[in-house]
């Protein structure tokens, strides 16, 4: 008897070992559906990371989603939650982005400086750490004088000690559609479309005060009976911030999982990542593992560890999912 995936976890921010584990996990240990179901979904995700910035960024977030299932259609909402130790990372649908929040703007001008921009042709732009070349005759604060690596350039923004805020993220919205529903064969396709909603506070690391919308193409099907993988390709057009443009990003996710035997259980290895969202910096790239577990019918949860490969990801995330249909 083929399973099907079933609606998903809510994406989480750039955490794809997560998403992954949600699908996979599901499709490995679940029962057939019914044509019409209410699901609720959700997760809890830690990340931190220095990003571009000499100062870390600790995030957590709780997302919660509600999905309604009917035939090949998935219509689902999802309401996050969010901690952030500084408001220099913004929340979007290509996940958390090192923006600078209320800096945005000192972090376009410092982009700009870092691969030959007007920032780098004599004119010192506060909290860079690389000041510009001396060759140009220009007299460089003392304090400025630390000159990392060409990978490891890194810009300081004003201390945030006390920052420490919690508030609601930008909802989002999603509409997934079976191209080839599952039971059909041991290959499922399916189209999807999300939209975030510019309501919480951009100062405050929540939003980017924009909309941003998107769509995926993803691909799950059965090895040998046990062995699972995914795939998935998007296109997201991400809303710019006022003083600073972010860049429309392909992202691209793919996974393989293998289900032990009745048990219930599910291991995931993925790799996910995204073409570049800010100028001049290397794209988001992250690779994890996860286990999944099913509990009953109906019911899952998974459990996530994330590793950041470039300056734009995380440098780790954990995560904890769960899945259970109403």
């Amino acid at each position: 008897m083929r399973s099907r995936t079933g609606p998903r976890s809510p994406r989480a921010p750039r955490l794809g070992a997560l998403v992954i584990a949600a699908c996979l996990s599901q499709a490995a240990t679940a029962a057939p559906a019914a044509a019409q179901e209410v699901v609720y979904s959700g997760s809890l995700q830690y990340a931190t990371g220095t990003y571009l910035f000499t100062e870390r960024t600790s995030s957590a977030y709780l997302l919660n989603g509600l999905a309604v299932q009917a035939g090949p259609l998935r219509v689902s909402a999802n309401l996050p939650v969010i901690y952030q130790s500084t408001p220099w990372v913004s929340y979007t649908t290509g996940g958390g982005v090192p923006t600078g929040g209320p800096q945005q703007g000192e972090v376009r001008d410092s982009l700009g400086g870092r691969m030959g921009g007007p920032a780098a042709m004599g004119s010192y732009v506060p909290g860079m750490t690389t000041p510009p070349a001396s060759r140009m005759g220009a007299s460089v604060p003392a304090a400025a004088m630390r000159v990392p690596s060409a990978m490891s350039r890194r810009f300081t923004l004003p201390d945030t000690a006390s920052f420490d805020q919690v508030g609601i993220g930008d909802p989002t919205f999603r509409v997934d559609v079976d191209l080839v529903p599952p039971g059909r064969s041991d290959v499922t396709v399916t189209v999807s479309g999300q939209a975030k909603a510019p309501v919480a506070d951009p100062d405050r690391g929540f939003g980017t005060g924009a909309w941003d919308a998107g769509g995926a193409l993803s691909v799950a099907g059965r090895l040998g009976g046990s062995v699972l993988v995914f795939g998935e390709v998007g296109y997201w057009v991400l809303g710019d911030m006022p003083d600073l443009e972010l860049q429309d990003p392909l992202s691209y996710s793919v996974g393989i999982g293998h289900a032990l035997g009745g048990s219930g259980v599910s291991l995931l290895a993925s790799l996910s990542g995204y073409s570049r969202i800010l100028a001049d910096t290397d794209p988001p790239l992250d690779v994890g593992g996860a286990v999944g577990y099913r509990i009953g019918e109906g019911r899952s949860v998974n459990l996530g560890l994330t590793i950041g490969l470039s300056e734009s990801s995380p440098d780790i995330a954990l995560s904890a999912g769960w899945r259970t249909r109403l």
